[in-house]
């Protein structure tokens, strides 16, 4: 068995390579069959540790391969028959749909897990919270110093990731509208952004919750997590989970993953792995939230249920 892990600071490429008996490892050569999932940085490392889980429990299980490129190019990957499951911090474009049903596929969502989108900074800004109304000027470029929101007299830096992005793609149209991150200084991955804000301290970046959570389930501290409010909602946290679940934390979104069909064989017994009770209970440890009866509802209706 091999657990190794891939990461290119160049390349945007992570990979998780988990090698369990099929075949068996020392078998060098064998076109060995695996599950191959692509997509949001975001996502994966909550999709290592569930196949690290899912591979423990079912030892005779195929090898899973996960890449994490961002969620437009897992999505283009499926739709290519590159890949088995395609990882997406945001939910498929119409376009994206209807190149997907042009080549005679019928995509099938299911929702695995629910995330907080933190916005961050160094943990001694001074700034504890902001509205939605300053996030969007900030990256619209209209506030550029943090003088504007609170903060020091001092020129605003704003990081993210590249157009590949669902996480972006997600703030742009939650927040900006239908604009663009004008000014951002892109970086890599989520880890990028989370180590360049731990020493810029006029930066201001973005990152799903589950990457700022520490083993223990606990928030790591090393960068300063924003409290948001708007006109209709005080301030919330992004770590209040009733509020993350209601929605009154106004950045909550679910994760998804996406099929050609609906899945058949390994394929479908990993998802419903993942979105069983102890499945939940892995995506609840990496510091996600669990689905809601909301989303188990609409997993149902796409053909998806759980053991």
């Amino acid at each position: 068995m091999t657990n190794t892990l891939f990461f290119s600071k160049t390349s945007l490429f992570i990979t998780f390579s988990l090698s369990f008996a099929l075949f068996s490892c020392t078998r060098k050569g064998t076109n060995e069959q695996k599950t191959t999932i692509s997509g949001s940085n975001t996502e994966a490392p909550v999709s290592k540790l569930l196949a690290d889980a899912y591979l423990k429990k079912h030892p005779d299980a195929r090898w899973i391969e996960i890449a994490s490129q961002g969620s437009s190019s897992g999505i283009a990957e499926l739709l290519s028959g590159k890949v088995d499951i395609a990882n997406s911090s945001r939910k498929m474009t119409p376009n994206e749909v209807d190149q997907a049903r042009q080549k005679g596929i019928n995509p099938v969502e299911v929702i695995i897990a629910n995330d907080a989108l933190c916005i961050i900074t160094h943990p001694r800004l001074g700034v504890d919270s902001l509205s939605i109304e300053q996030i969007r000027g900030i990256y619209s470029g209209r506030i550029s110093n943090w003088k504007e929101v609170g903060g020091p007299d001092a020129s605003i830096r704003c990081y993210g990731r590249n157009a590949q992005s669902g996480t972006r793609d997600y703030l742009e149209k939650s927040i900006i509208g239908h604009g663009s991150l004008s000014n951002l200084i892109v970086r890599e991955s989520t880890q990028d952004i989370i180590e360049i804000l731990r020493k810029d301290p006029y930066g201001i970046g973005y990152a799903g919750i589950g990457n700022l959570m520490m083993e223990d389930g606990k928030p790591s501290n090393d960068v300063w997590v924003m409290n948001i409010y708007s006109d209709d909602f005080r301030s919330v946290s992004p770590f209040e989970r009733s509020k993350v679940i209601t929605g009154e934390y106004l950045l909550s979104r679910p994760l998804y993953q996406y099929f050609r069909e609906i899945p058949t064989g390994e394929i479908m017994r990993f998802l419903q792995y993942e979105i069983s009770d102890e499945g939940q209970e892995i995506v609840n440890r990496s510091g996600f939230y669990p689905i809601i009866d909301t989303h188990k509802a609409l997993n149902r209706e796409n053909g998806i249920y759980p053991f």
